[in-house]
């Protein structure tokens, strides 16, 4: 109780006043009785009041307490709110008559959100009710969903930036580039790569991301030797947003062994059949011709001259290369983990045994303008080219 003084203008008269505090609400306890997950703790986010939250895949115990009274019937409730998506807001699923206790399993289309756990009783005439809310972690638990959405904007309006970083993904990055370069696609880029952070599924086309579920586990953190980093500087990791796109494609594919830890190089090998595959997907209605083959060391000006006078057409064009070509390095015998895939952006100059041409890859476009634009010899181009993709 609080006892408050009024002084009444008009008199000058005090008066006392005892005021009673209002009896405690009468209301179920809801408790999660296995523990809540750690993530990333966004602390701007309307949603979040600290880093615990539940995580897709895993099965919660959910149990109702009042009173110490043994409570025989609960009809519980699960309601869905998120700040940033404007469908899926409401009721999840009501369950009748399951007693104190409940497992509960969230779908992953209700990651990065709010879920309301609501519980109801009827005790003694009148209905009893609980409510309480839990976060729910974006699929992608460790990554900062503020960083993530940025750089994807930034991607999509500018497609060289998208980084490979360390990891093998040349052709990922390659596949994922001329995507994006397209401006039908830009919109979809965006929508479906953020779906894919929060939910751990997309689609591009006919692409599906639906990747090794370990992924999701991954912290983008200075100091994880498993996210990709450069030997020579720890704290120079690879973008959020490129990581997660690139390893969510690799990893949906045809080899889900691969989960974009660094070193984890011959699972994430590109292979053309990978490629070929990731190009129908994303490009249902575009032809896709295989013209790269395993034996290197002939004369390809021709080849050169035919690609150019292709992508002045239109076509678009992925070149596997050896990457001793960047190193000068005449390479009869190439090897797998060094094989890479650039794409021919034109500009063909062949001025006697030396050869160059605008083309994109780790994270940027290489101009013939550019003042340190690599001038390839003929016998090195000669050497480390194993042809092309073109639709």
């Amino acid at each position: 109780m609080a006892t408050i003084t009024i002084t009444l203008r008009e008199t000058g008269k005090s008066v006392t006043a005892t005021l009673k505090a209002a009896p405690p609400k009468d209301k179920i306890n809801i408790k999660i009785l296995n523990n809540l997950d750690e993530g990333f703790y966004d602390n701007t986010s309307p949603l979040q009041k600290d880093k615990y939250g539940f995580i897709v895949g895993k099965i919660y115990k959910i149990k109702a307490e009042y009173n110490n009274v043994n409570i025989t019937e609960v009809k519980w409730e699960f309601h869905y709110r998120n700040n940033y998506l404007s469908t899926k807001q409401g009721l999840i699923k009501k369950i009748s008559s399951q007693g104190d206790e409940i497992f509960f399993k969230f779908p992953s289309d209700y990651c990065g959100g709010l879920i309301i756990v609501k519980a109801y009783i009827y005790y003694k005439g009148k209905t009893i009710e609980g409510r309480e809310e839990f976060f729910m972690h974006n699929a992608f638990r460790w990554f900062d969903r503020v960083k993530v959405e940025n750089r994807i904007k930034n991607i999509a309006n500018d497609p060289s930036i998208l980084n490979q970083h360390v990891t093998p993904l040349c052709g990922t990055a390659a596949l994922l580039y001329l995507f994006v370069s397209e401006n039908k696609y830009k919109q979809l880029f965006q929508d479906e790569m953020m779906k894919f952070f929060r939910t751990g599924k997309g689609k591009l086309n006919n692409f599906t991301l639906d990747p090794n579920p370990e992924i999701f586990s991954m912290k983008p953190i200075v100091g994880n030797s498993d996210y990709p980093h450069y030997e020579d500087d720890l704290t120079d990791i690879m973008p959020q947003a490129d990581w997660i796109c690139l390893v969510g494609m690799r990893s949906s594919s045809d080899n889900k062994n691969y989960t974009g830890k660094s070193g984890e190089t011959w699972d994430g090998i590109n292979w053309v059949s990978y490629m070929k595959e990731g190009l129908k997907n994303l490009f249902p209605n575009n032809k896709i011709e295989d013209k790269t083959s395993i034996i290197t060391g002939f004369d390809y000006t021709e080849d050169l001259k035919t690609i150019e006078k292709e992508y002045r057409k239109g076509k678009r064009i992925i070149l596997l290369i050896d990457v001793d070509m960047f190193k000068d390095s005449v390479s009869y015998f190439g090897c797998l983990i060094g094989y890479h895939w650039i794409v021919y952006k034109g500009d063909l100059v062949i001025n006697g045994d030396k050869r160059t041409f605008s083309y994109y890859c780790w994270g940027q476009d290489f101009c013939v303008n550019d003042k340190d634009h690599l001038i390839f010899r003929k016998i090195v181009f000669n050497t480390n080219y194993y042809g092309y993709i073109i639709f």
